[in-house]
Formats: C-alpha cells, structure tokens, sequence
C-alpha cells in the first residue's frame, strides 16, 4: 500500500485488466498462478520511482516464486536511488547484473526519509562506474564526491545531471569531473546548475542545460557550443549579477556556430554582451521554440538579431499576457518573453515595451489581439486595481480568469463585479474598456451575468463617448475542475439568464456554441 503508481500508458493498463480477468476466473491460489511475464510487467508499472528497491524487495517476500521470478529480472533492478539505504543499494547492483545503471539522488527527499549520505552512496556505486548511464545528483555537499569521480571513466554514461545547490560557490573550489568530462565519451545530455565547475571537454552533446553555473567563462560556452554540432536543446541561465558572480570574460572572436538540429532555446539573465554575441554567432535554421528574458531590447537592439525570435512567432493568433505566482509572461507563436515586471511599481511601461518589441518582429504580429490571462495564484490577485494596471497602457481584448478552485479567499471571484461598472481609480472610467472575450470558470453566481447587461449597455448608450467599453462578442464558459465537467450542464435558469443577457453575444459552454432556444446547442 505504500508503492506510488507511476504513469500508466495504455498498454500496461489493457495488461493490468487481463490479469484482474484471468485471475478471477479460477479457482486456484491466485498468488501462485499468476503467470511470470505478468507479474514482471505488473511489477514495472507499479514500483515507485523513488525507492524502487525497497518495493521489489518487499514483492519479494510475498511468496518463494515471487522472490525466484522478480530477483531473476535485471532490468527490474537498474534504477538506484540514494533514498535508499545501503543493504538496498549493494542488492540492485548485485541483481542487476552487468546491465546500465540508472542512479538518482536527490538531497530533499534523503533528508526526509533514512536514505544514504551522497559520500557513501557514490562510494557503494564506484566499482559500476563503467555500468553507469545516467547520473542525477542534486545536493549542496557534491564537492564530497569530487575525489572518486575527479579521473573516473564511465564509458557509457549517456546522460549527466548535477546541481550543487550553491554549496560549492568560490572559484578556488572548483574541481575536475570525470577528467573535464573527457572521461565521458557518449555523453549527450550534460545539465549543471547551481554550482563551481572546472573547464570541461565536451562534444557531440543534444541537450545542454547551464544554470547558475559559477565562474564560468564565455571561452567555455563557446567551445562547448562550436564542439556540438548536433545539439538540439539549449538552455542558458546565469543569475543575477548582484546575488553572485556568473559568466566572466568578453565575448572571444569566434567563427559562426551552426546548430542546424537545435530547435528549443531557453536563455534568461543573459549579460548583455555576451547576448549579442550569441545571437550574432550562432546559426539556428531549424528554431522552433524560444523562451528570453530580459534585457530584450538591449540584446536584440539590431534588426539582424532578432531574426530567430521573429522566427517563432509565425502564426501567432494573438499575443497572451499571464500573471501568475510573482511572474509576467508574455507569448506569441512560441516566442516567450518574461519582462522584469512588478505590479504597483513604476515599471508598467516595460510591459508596453514588451509589447511594443513583439510587434516589431513582424507585420503578422502587428494587429493580433491581446490575451490576458489571470491566475489566482498571483500575488496580487486581491487588489482591485491591478486590471486597470494591465490595460493602462496597452489594449487588451480577450481576459481569461480561469480559477482551479484552490484559493480558498475567492480573490479571483472578486474581479468579476468590477468589470461591470465605471471605477474612479480607472483612467478611462472602465476597467479594460476594450474587452470583446471573456473567458472563465467563475459561474457560481450571477456575476458575469451583469458584466454581460452593463458593459453591452454602456456601449449601445454610450458609444460616441471615448470612456465607453466596447461591445463583447464572445463570452466562452465551463465549470471549475471541482465543479463538473463539460457534461454536466449547468442550472437551466442560469444559461436562460445569461441567454437572455446575450442580444447577441456568443455564448459558449466547453467550446460549443449555446442557441437561443433552450436545450438547443449550436455548433
């Protein structure tokens, strides 16, 4: 009972039902009959992923049989984890065989349970170095395992994750890895974050994800960039200066860097040179997808530079603008923007700089609307005036308040009433005077029901006047997941109110437009 299921796909659940059929229809110890390659695959979807030892150990003991069939399996045995204790850990990589080693270990969950300290953990793996595939250590004391691996070869280890959770932060600590990596010749996919690393030799890399790598030198991202031709993911993050040092040197004189395969591209806290040099130099055909943060305008000043993120935007339908957590993201197409935007602060123009700077990429992005999307996890969901902060300084036309039903304040429900009425505090006089969608989940009272009657009656009485909103077109409803689903209708009067509120609004319920006869759904 206490096994976590991991994803099952539907195979495994077709399989998962031919047992419960086949077993219950005899009359023999179920336990014993069931059939070998049944209990190996049952086993596999229902192991945890974070001590799986501990699970096959106890399956083990379940009867003589079990124990025979699940301990003459390798491949169930391959994957260690440092929530392990030891007894465990020496069992798998002897049960394992000779077969690759898929190792994790992650310090929040071996703090809270009894599992291994890292030292001793890598220390019980070191004879199977050369067995190891993939390796994912996040701990603040990884310097601890420096000595063991400083030379190691692993021949066949494919994939190299490391985060030092800045417990390894001064630049006369930094140590070597595996011989600068040297030690690694299949390695293609290399992620360290958060911590001190010595100059490293590689190549041949898909996926490289650098984050918070200290000290580290343009030189090195260079080398590391022109020595993988056939990358295919990139991303880059190196902190805030202020909190602590990160990238250091200027930018080399390089050759162009063609990355023809590399199709996702996430960069933030770019230092600004280093930026244009890497725009200028790199070569990236193929980019499908770009998440930037800021500076944008300093790094993609020049026309030329922004070619790769006008790139991403082609048919973007229209530019979304989301507020969650403490965080501002902007989207068009599969360009994301997150611009250093703070509610209440006398940096509201940089959302319309923002804005203004997606426009730029392209003509096709020159009229499309804007989407703002509201997430009552934003911090500062509660406060009435953030709507009229939003729509300030830039149109927006489509608002979407889409509540999961967590937030036990109701913060986002408040919003609904204030887009039916003229505020004081708005510049226009209404909140987001532009307005022709509404989207939401919010239908628990008859709220958007009167932003329905005064927003479309204001604009019919008042539509010579600037102040006036427009008219909606679209109001496009569903429950929250707590509520229901798309085939639980809502109250039979609620949709013939908001019926009768239409004259002639849109009105949809999961995607399907309503008609203006009762019962009577329109395509």
């Amino acid at each position: 009972e206490d096994m976590k299921c991991n994803a099952v796909t539907p195979q495994q659940h077709n399989i998962a039902d031919s047992v419960t059929r086949s077993l219950a229809g005899t009359n023999s110890t179920t336990i014993h009959s069931l059939p070998a390659e049944l209990l190996l695959e049952t086993t596999r979807i229902i192991i945890s992923s974070t001590h799986p030892l501990e699970d096959l150990v106890r399956l083990s003991s379940v009867c003589r049989r079990w124990k025979t069939v699940l301990e003459g399996a390798p491949t169930l045995w391959t994957s260690i984890s440092g929530v392990e204790e030891l007894p465990l850990i020496r069992k798998g990589i002897e049960l394992s065989q000779s077969l690759p080693l898929d190792i994790k270990y992650d310090w929040v969950y071996v703090k809270w349970t009894s599992g291994t300290s890292l030292s001793a953990f890598i220390k019980a793996l070191s004879k199977s170095i050369h067995r190891w595939k993939s390796l994912d250590i996040s701990s603040n004391d990884i310097h601890s395992i420096f000595e063991i691996l400083r030379e190691a070869q692993a021949p066949i280890l494919t994939t190299l994750r490391l985060d030092g959770q800045f417990g390894y932060s001064s630049p006369e600590q930094r140590d070597l890895l595996f011989g600068g990596c040297a030690g690694l010749p299949q390695l293609s996919h290399f992620s360290v974050t958060r911590m001190t690393i010595t100059p490293f030799q590689v190549c041949g890399l898909r996926h490289l994800s650098l984050r918070c790598v200290l000290f580290i030198s343009t030189d090195i991202v260079c080398e590391i960039l022109l020595n993988s031709p056939t990358l295919e993911v990139l991303h880059m993050h190196f902190g805030n200066k202020s909190k602590w040092p990160t990238i250091i040197g200027e930018p080399p004189r390089s050759p162009l860097i063609e990355l023809p395969l590399l199709h996702e591209i996430v960069i933030d806290e770019l230092p600004t040179a280093f930026g244009r040099f890497f725009w200028s130099a790199v070569s990236v055909p193929g980019l499908r997808k770009l998440d930037v943060g800021d500076p944008i305008s300093d790094i993609f000043s020049s026309p030329h530079l922004a070619k790769a993120p006008a790139s991403v935007t082609t048919g973007a339908d229209e530019i979304r603008i989301t507020l969650d957590m403490t965080r501002c993201t902007i989207q068009a197409g599969q360009l994301t923007v997150w611009p250093l935007v703070r509610y209440g602060e006398p940096e509201g123009p940089q959302l319309e700089r923002s804005i203004s700077w997606i426009r730029s990429l392209g003509t096709h992005l020159k009229d499309v609307p804007i989407r703002l999307f509201l997430r009552e996890d934003y911090s500062e969901i509660d406060d009435p005036g953030l709507l009229d902060w939003c729509g300030a300084d830039m149109v927006v036309s489509k608002l979407s308040l889409l509540s999961d039903g967590t937030d036990d304040t109701n913060s986002m429900e408040q919003i609904v009433p204030l887009l039916s009425q003229p505020t004081a505090s708005s510049t226009g006089g209404w909140i987001l005077p532009h307005l022709e969608v509404i989207e939401t989940n919010l239908i628990g009272n008859t709220d958007i029901i009167d932003v329905i009657v005064e927003r479309n009656s204001a604009a019919n009485f008042g539509s010579s006047t600037s102040s006036a909103p427009k008219r909606l077109k679209e109001v496009r409803l569903s429950w929250r997941k707590l509520d229901g689903d798309k085939d639980t209708p809502p109250d039979p009067e609620f949709r013939r109110a908001v019926m009768n509120a239409a004259d002639g609004v849109d009105v949809y319920w999961y995607g399907v437009k309503w008609s203006a006869v009762e019962g009577d759904i329109g395509t």
